[in-house]
């Protein structure tokens, strides 16, 4: 039985580069991300997803469990980054930076906890170089990495 593997924010980056990866080494790769995006390596098929919305992430887990009954690993790589002064950032975009920075973490984990335990599986948060240290217009980043 192949491995299946779960990797937020896939459409290009480190995402697109880790589907790459585990698809190269025999995993079948659910791959999601907002943005549309056509092709995606063999073994690994591509879910158009927003994140940020709730909803949208509870779709996601109720087709991933129509389709499995495990689940190998689950990537939380996605992310968005506002380069632009604290006191010029909406609370709309500071919801939306949170919403995807955080919250996608607890309940994608949360979501993904019985199918990883089927499996033995694994969870993986990826970071940022900007998480140890904060500069430049990056505060809002900073201030939430994991």
């Amino acid at each position: 039985m192949k491995r299946l593997a779960l990797i937020t924010g896939a459409a290009r980056g480190i995402g697109a580069a880790t589907t790459e990866l585990f698809a190269a080494d025999g995993w079948e790769v659910v791959a999601v991300d907002k943005i549309e995006k056509a092709e995606v390596p063999q073994g690994a098929s591509y879910w158009r997803v927003d994140l940020a919305d709730p909803a949208d992430v509870e779709d996601l887990f109720d087709r991933l469990t129509s389709n499995t009954t495990r689940l190998d690993a689950l990537i939380n790589n996605a992310a968005i980054q506002l380069n632009k002064p604290m006191l010029e950032t909406t609370n709309e975009e500071w919801e939306r930076v949170q919403a995807i920075n955080v919250q996608t973490i607890f309940a994608g984990s949360k979501l993904a906890h019985p199918l990883l335990r089927e499996a033995g599986g694994a969870i993986v948060n990826v970071s940022s170089v900007h998480g140890p240290s904060h500069f430049g217009q990056r505060g809002r980043l900073c201030c939430q990495q994991r």
